[in-house]
């Protein structure tokens, strides 16, 4: 006895082609709304080779934040459509916290409030957050993740050593270390790369002048005063091998492109830059969880 085939689903399109090239390009929020459509769906994509395959499509969104009375809101800047940049809310702290670094979608986070720094870490997609063992006498420089063990490792230093802004304008691109720069007027930036760790070789890569009659023309339209040494500039990987370049002048925020040319701009009362960058992952960190005080959904995100 003959059967009917069965009906195609998603319009004739196999499974593995909605999985791997539809669901595994959509943001976080769009994806975790799609696992409730069917348990086949929500199986594939918390598979740990599907959640890495998504991470790696994510954007490098530059974080911002915003200071309010008694707090500030951690934002990531997403510049990718055709209309003005989006700020997308990632956390909120209180006046004593801080945001010390960033790395696969993990921010650690440090409290100054009681005398002694304690650190922290989250991760925004899942909403999971716990503290660190205390560390005394130091502050951090970074986060990263050690190749050999996959283990992901905080790089301190003595309070004493340390010099502020000894690291400002550092950043990193496809696993290579960049640093920009500018001379004394703040009118002409250099970004350079770390081409040879080994020899410690360092090339300039990009070049320019910074367009500032045309931002000191949006400035005076908004009726805020600027001068060169005023402008707060942050470099960060934009995506597709290219930089972003975010310069602010009081509230008012600048997209500048590597040829000098200003690209876009913004006003957001008491908006302030960082040279951090947020790429999402809804990976579930197994470390996190056997961490002090493990939390979801409470805060910094409630």
């Amino acid at each position: 006895m003959a059967t009917a085939a069965a009906t195609p689903r998603h319009g004739g399109l196999p499974e593995e082609i909605v999985i791997w090239e539809i669901l595994v390009r959509l943001p976080q929020k769009s994806l975790l709304r799609c696992r409730a459509v069917c348990r086949a769906w929500r199986s594939a994509t918390s598979a740990r080779d599907f959640l890495a395959a998504h991470h790696d499509r994510q954007p490098n969104l530059p974080i911002v934040f915003q200071v309010y009375r008694g707090g500030q809101s951690l934002l990531a800047l997403d510049n990718r459509g055709a209309a003005a940049p989006q700020l997308q809310p990632v956390a909120r702290l209180d006046d004593h916290s801080s945001l010390e670094a960033s790395c696969d979608g993990l921010l650690l986070l440090a409290d100054y409030g009681r005398g002694v720094s304690t650190f922290s870490v989250c991760n925004p997609a899942t909403r999971q957050f716990a503290r660190l063992p205390m560390l005394s006498g130091f502050v951090s420089l970074g986060m990263y993740r050690h190749g050999p063990t996959g283990e992901y490792r905080i790089l301190v230093c003595p309070v004493v050593p340390c010099s502020d802004g000894l690291f400002a304008g550092m950043f990193e691109m496809d696993g290579i270390l960049g640093m920009a720069c500018s001379n004394d007027e703040g009118k002409i930036i250099g970004i350079w790369m770390m081409q040879d760790y080994e020899s410690e070789v360092w090339t300039l890569k990009y070049r320019f002048e910074l367009p500032f009659e045309e931002i000191k023309m949006q400035c005076d339209m908004r009726q805020v005063r600027v001068k060169r040494g005023d402008m707060l500039i942050v470099v960060v990987p934009g995506g597709d091998g290219e930089l972003l370049v975010l310069s602010r002048f009081d509230d008012v925020l600048f997209q500048i492109n590597m040829d000098g040319k200003l690209v876009e701009s913004f006003h957001r009362e008491g908006l302030c830059l960082t040279q951090l960058q947020l790429k999402q992952t809804l990976a579930l960190h197994t470390f996190l969880p056997a961490l002090e005080g493990y939390v979801v959904n409470a805060p910094p995100f409630s």
